[in-house]
């Protein structure tokens, strides 16, 4: 649905779902693709600090600090 949205230059309401997808992956223990979500999500939003610092915890939680520093 996100990049259903972003093909119809709706970034606002493609962020929104984007993290809702990612919070909902989080909850459900699946860090990793909730990571996923969020990297797509700054790759079409790369100002959304939001989303960067999330996806900063997730990277420190799942110990790989060296990719949570490039972020």
């Amino acid at each position: 649905m996100g990049e259903l949205l972003l093909k119809q230059d709706n970034l606002p309401e493609a962020v929104s779902k984007f993290e809702v997808i990612a919070k909902t992956y989080q909850a459900r223990g699946e860090t990793q693709h909730a990571v996923k979500i969020l990297e797509r999500l700054i790759k079409a939003a790369p100002m959304d600090l939001s989303a960067r610092t999330q996806l900063i915890s997730m990277l420190e939680d799942m110990g790989k600090f060296d990719q949570a520093v490039d972020e």
